[in-house]
């Protein structure tokens, strides 16, 4: 497959389908070059722990970074069975919210009202829409508790739950710097250029 990745946002958008064997063709070797393995994100650290070697804790979760109507959304809600595929989530499902899904008007509601979204994703993926919107509105706003249960959720469920997190490039950057924890678990940003006007044709 010798489709570079706007080629294959192309034909995702565009009239003509793409299959999902190619999709999960593209993506293994979008890991394999980032030096995941292309059998399963999971495979190399599950073989390095049955002969008791080191493992190294590697990350399932992404930021998407673009402008509006690049493809973000599409691509998430295909990534997920495609973890399914690869045997890095168990359901392979998505959930798809936002800040209005996260956060509450009272103290105390934000972190039960986040905990409930990303409890529904268990076994799947769940994408943040416009995530820096969790830290916007000063230390006092109730996104920071969002932001915090998240994090705290993350590490409880590691080994269960991808999560997405996308919006504008700046604002992305800033939302990750927000928080250490978040820092550390993002490790990897796919960029969605926008599309240029031969492309736009096509479409």
């Amino acid at each position: 497959l010798d489709l570079d990745q706007r080629e294959v946002a192309l034909h995702m958008r565009g009239p003509i389908p793409i299959s999902s064997e190619c999709l999960i063709s593209l993506f293994a070797q979008t890991l394999a070059q980032s030096g995941r393995p292309a059998d399963g994100p999971d495979g190399v650290q599950q073989l390095r722990a049955e002969h008791d070697l080191p493992t190294i804790e590697t990350s399932r979760h992404l930021v998407f970074t673009g402008n509006p109507g690049t493809g973000k959304t599409t691509v998430a809600r295909l990534l997920s069975p495609i973890y399914r595929t690869l045997d890095v989530v168990d359901r392979g499902h998505l959930v798809e919210t936002d800040r209005a899904d996260l956060v509450a008007g009272f103290v105390g509601q934000t972190a039960t009202k986040t905990e409930a979204v990303l409890e529904s994703a268990l076994g799947g993926t769940v994408l943040i829409d416009e995530a820096y919107a969790l830290a916007r509105g000063g230390e006092n706003d109730f996104g920071r508790e969002a932001i915090d249960t998240l994090v705290k959720f993350m590490e409880d469920h590691r080994d269960d739950l991808a999560v997405v997190v996308a919006g504008y490039p700046n604002e992305m950057q800033e939302f990750i710097d927000t928080n250490p924890g978040l820092q550390s678990r993002f490790a990897r940003t796919l960029e969605f250029p926008d599309y240029t006007t031969d492309e736009l044709v096509r479409i």
